[in-house]
């Protein structure tokens, strides 16, 4: 299955928001963000939800008063192929933060990382398969932000600090010494 089919999973996470979203929404495919304290570090959501909370009539013309931007993050593991109908997906968990959840923790970090890289409100995660998907939600509230402040900002720090240092001590300029 694999990467190559997150676009099937993109349209049916938009038809799961038809059926599901009763404000007005929209969905867009990004790119890469960069982070405008700390440049090394860049986010390549595969979505952004824009949840319109409130929209106010102005005679004519409508003002949006307050817009919520979610991470869309889609997974389609290739293990997942085969699944059949009624398989969980993944076993519930309980993150390091202590939310208890469907996303596996070998995700959590990074989708921690991409909605304080970027600001969002919080996560959908997908995980889809052939025969089905799995939408769970996760807030990027006070304990993710934190988790994120305290413990996966200063190992990004410290990782970048010892390859700058490593890569400027190598003997041949672009590329990595050999360890």
């Amino acid at each position: 299955y694999g990467s190559c089919n997150e676009h099937i999973a993109f349209e049916a996470f938009e038809k799961f928001l038809l059926r599901n979203c009763t404000k007005t929404y929209h969905l867009e495919e990004k790119g890469i963000w960069i982070n405008g304290c700390n440049q090394f570090l860049g986010s390549s959501p595969d979505g952004i939800l824009y949840v319109v909370d409130q929209v106010v009539d102005r005679s004519e013309t409508f003002e949006i008063v307050q817009c919520c931007r979610y991470l869309l993050e889609i997974k389609t593991p290739w293990k997942m192929r085969s699944r059949c109908d009624g398989d969980p997906f993944y076993p519930p968990c309980t993150t390091p933060d202590d939310k208890n959840g469907f996303i596996p923790l070998h995700y959590y970090d990074q989708i921690v990382g991409n909605c304080n890289l970027i600001g969002l409100r919080g996560c959908f995660f997908m995980v889809a398969s052939p025969s089905g998907y799995q939408v769970s939600y996760t807030p990027n509230d006070a304990s993710a932000r934190n988790y994120w402040i305290k413990r996966v900002l200063p190992e990004l720090v410290s990782f970048n600090s010892r390859l700058w240092a490593t890569a400027t001590n190598s003997s041949t300029p672009g590329f990595l010494p050999d360890e």
